[in-house]
């Protein structure tokens, strides 16, 4: 519901929407690694598919993205080779690969004002 609230509001003032993005997707057990998908699977996707928008990926919910937060130190910098800091790479590069088809397609103008 969020979602489809953002971007309506977007679309309103002309944003590009990029994609979506599943926060807090899931929570990985410490003890077993099972995955526990605690807020339910896979409804950003839906919800992008739904609105014809590109999804971009998951990140977990863990414990190390919030005391990095806390700590000032992003668990990419602390854990580059964690999987929530790969899932952050993942989304990065997809995001960066949108920009530049939009670039393409001459529909992303960015308004620069010095």
């Amino acid at each position: 519901m969020d979602a489809r609230r953002g971007v309506k509001m977007f679309s309103k003032v002309s944003v590009p929407i990029l994609g979506l993005i599943e926060n807090m997707s899931y929570f990985k057990c410490p003890h077993c690694s099972k995955p526990s998908y605690i807020f339910g699977k896979g409804g950003a996707r839906k919800t992008a598919d739904e609105m014809g928008l590109g999804f971009v990926g998951e990140i977990p919910l863990e414990e190390e993205i919030r005391s990095g937060c806390d700590e000032g130190v992003p668990v990419v910098v602390s854990r580059p080779e964690s999987a929530v800091s790969v899932a952050y790479g993942d989304v990065a590069l997809k995001i960066i690969s949108r920009l530049h088809e939009l670039a393409a397609d001459q529909q992303f103008k960015p308004q620069i004002n010095l």
